[in-house]
């Protein structure tokens, strides 16, 4: 049975934040894993995976860039999950 995950991109911007979730592939067999990126540019936010029941979810870490053009200061964080 293959299992179809829909999007495989989403965005949402609110208040100069804007959040993007990501996943590495759209068809997946049972046992198989994807990879979930959450993408928030403009500031940190938690992410809530509650409603994704079907998966058992691993962490795989959060990264943080910050940067600085002509006087500007931007901050991306991504968190990356493995779902199974």
């Amino acid at each position: 049975m293959n299992g179809v995950l829909a999007p495989v991109g989403w965005a949402a911007e609110a208040s100069g934040v804007s959040v993007s979730a990501l996943v590495d592939r759209r068809h997946i067999q049972p046992g198989e894993s994807v990879r979930l990126r959450v993408v928030v540019n403009g500031g940190d936010g938690v992410v809530d995976l509650a409603p994704l029941t079907d998966f058992d979810i691993h962490s795989q870490g959060t990264a943080t860039q910050i940067s600085m053009i002509n006087m500007k200061t931007t901050r991306q964080v991504t968190h990356t999950y493995q779902l199974i």
